[in-house]
């Protein structure tokens, strides 16, 4: 068995072995678990960081572009599903590794990481400029990013049970006050701003499916993480999961358009934030801005946790290296957040690079694996054979 990269032959005997780590069942997770999970972390995504681009490329049919991605989202819930069957719920990549070219699972592992770290950079980037920006102007970004960084860090590196039972209490405010904002706005709201469909024609609806797949593609994490959990995947739980974070990103993107008006909503950098400014109940209680920053710091800890525990597994295969590797990822993390760019030209970055980049990358990634595992499956039936 391989030696390179520090895997030994302890990673494939008896009870699974990731570096120095023994993964225990009581550390699993259930699926519903896993949805909750992802209600948090992909649903900040959709939420938020994809509604300027979305809205500025789709216009008002920008919802259809989030109902054809969850078209195509369906076909990629098939290849995880298959995945997942093949490989037994094993670690993928050690299931790779008895398969496959070591060389060619280390590049498929960093290319991974590498899609972790993009969205750790974001999240935590995209959250310091919306503080910096309608909270705190006059606090430091070096001082929020390093606290938030730091939180987020500490929750990382205690398992993944420890991170699922904190969103489960999170969660339930994030959820309930997204009811309430959605409840309160009714007397706003007016759902003929979205027709006619179709004014700009149907190319705009195709170029803009590319963003909401940007988060719809991160459901390949599921594979990374299913040696964590208690229960195979149903087919049913991950359509439940897709129709979950295609209401998240349908809600406050439409609600943009219609409580605003398609030129306003085109030029809000924060379209879910603005949503709260309208909030009021009766003639003397406005401005709850605490809501939505609950909702905004509970998404951001929870989901750059979960980014920094992703990474801090896929590299405690290398025992020797593994933790400096993982400690430099952070700090590149932060020292990215706190970079000096302008902000119209990091926004540039994230439209239409970073979230087109993730959507093809995890999308590939979710292909590749599953080609690999269809010619594995086929070779080792000839061998029984």
């Amino acid at each position: 068995m391989n030696k390179s990269c520090g895997i030994t032959e302890d990673n494939f005997k008896g009870n699974i072995y990731i570096g120095e780590v023994n993964i225990n069942r009581s550390y699993s997770i259930s699926m519903f678990q896993v949805i909750l999970l992802v209600m948090t972390t992909i649903g900040l995504k959709n939420h938020v960081f994809v509604l300027p681009p979305l809205i500025q490329t789709a216009k008002k049919d920008s919802w259809m572009s989030v109902l054809l991605a969850v078209l195509i989202t369906t076909g990629l819930l098939f290849m995880l599903m298959a995945v997942n069957k093949k490989t037994g719920g094993e670690n993928i990549f050690q299931w790779l590794l008895t398969r496959v070219n070591k060389w060619f699972v280390f590049v498929l592992m960093w290319l991974v990481i590498f899609g972790l770290f993009l969205m750790g950079a974001v999240t935590l980037r995209e959250t310091v400029t919306w503080i910096n920006i309608s909270q705190l102007p006059e606090t430091p970004r070096l001082v929020t990013a390093l606290l938030l960084g730091f939180v987020s860090f500490s929750l990382a590196n205690t398992n993944l049970r420890s991170i699922t039972i904190i969103n489960q209490f999170l969660l339930f405010f994030v959820v309930l006050f997204g009811f309430f904002v959605a409840i309160v706005n009714l007397q706003y709201k007016d759902y003929s701003l979205l027709l006619p469909v179709f004014e700009h024609g149907y190319r705009p609806i195709l170029k803009g499916i590319i963003f909401p797949m940007s988060g719809f593609a991160e459901l390949f994490l599921l594979l990374i993480l299913q040696h964590r959990i208690k229960d195979s995947f149903k087919f049913r739980h991950l359509v439940i999961t897709v129709l979950i974070l295609a209401g998240l990103t349908l809600g406050p993107l439409t609600g943009a358009i219609i409580e605003f008006g398609l030129v306003e909503a085109e030029k809000f950098r924060f379209p879910a934030y603005e949503e709260w400014e309208l909030v009021s109940i009766g003639y003397f209680i406005e401005h709850i801005f605490f809501f939505v920053i609950y909702q905004w710091l509970t998404g951001t800890f929870i989901r750059l946790a979960i980014i920094l525990f992703f990474i801090k597994d896929l590299l405690s295969l290398f025992k020797k290296y593994g933790k400096y590797i993982y400690f430099f990822i952070f700090i590149v993390i932060e020292i990215f957040t706190l970079y000096p760019l302008n902000d119209f030209a990091y926004a540039k970055l994230l439209f239409y690079w970073e979230l087109p980049l993730i959507a093809v990358l995890f999308t590939g990634l979710s292909i590749i694996f599953f080609v690999i595992v269809i010619i594995s499956s086929r070779k080792d039936r000839r061998v029984r054979f």
